[in-house]
């Protein structure tokens, strides 16, 4: 009973703590992966130390979020716009990516799947725009220049969608080109995911009455 009532008035907590969680384990496991998962510590390929670069940042923007959630710190905001920022910034380097893979499908695959291609390129675009307006929307919140928060939510929520299709059309891409999509990779995903959907009950859990 205690229970039930402590998840009642709780639960936006609780979710956005589970969500946090898992996306720290599943990007843990991610990195494990990386590095020891070739039967050996990689070290030597050309790109291990952007990759570290990349994975502190996310670890630490991950640990952020999860910290704030579980110490009910209002600093949470700000573990929000950090994930937001990153995002846009690596869904600029993923347009980039994905337009580069459109175009060698175009002309060595054929043109039906490069319609199919067109998708992760459009989507990174639509992620990008959607970022920077729930950015400025979370942050005019923040600050009280906005008080309603169903406009947060629901731009919090369709951003979450738009990611979430985005990873799926991004690994269909990389399927078509016949590469091997690996666990880690599915690891990362699941750990984006699993940020995306803690980020939205994280702003339910800051919401003013």
């Amino acid at each position: 009973m205690r229970w039930g009532l402590y998840f009642k008035h709780r639960y936006n907590k609780i979710l956005a703590v589970t969500f946090a969680t898992l996306a720290v384990g599943f990007f843990l496991a991610e990195v494990v992966i990386f590095y020891f998962g070739q039967g050996g510590l990689v070290v030597n390929s050309p790109n291990a130390f952007l990759r570290l670069v990349y994975f502190i940042f996310l670890g630490g923007i991950l640990s952020y979020l999860l910290v704030t959630n579980i110490n009910n710190d209002p600093r949470a905001y700000q573990a929000i716009l950090m994930w937001i920022f990153w995002f846009i910034i690596d869904e600029i380097q993923a347009f980039f990516y994905s337009y580069s893979l459109f175009n060698v499908i175009k002309e060595d695959v054929g043109f039906i799947k490069a319609i199919v291609a067109i998708g992760p390129p459009a989507m990174s675009l639509l992620c990008l725009a959607l970022g920077i307006v729930l950015y400025v929307t979370v942050r005019r919140y923040m600050f009280y220049s906005l008080n309603k928060f169903s406009t947060v939510r629901l731009f919090a929520i369709v951003y979450t969608v738009v990611l979430t299709l985005s990873y799926v059309l991004e690994t269909v891409l990389v399927i078509l080109m016949g590469a091997k999509v690996g666990l880690a990779d599915i690891f990362l995903i699941v750990s984006k995911s699993c940020a995306d959907i803690a980020m939205v009950f994280t702003l339910e859990r800051l919401r003013r009455l």
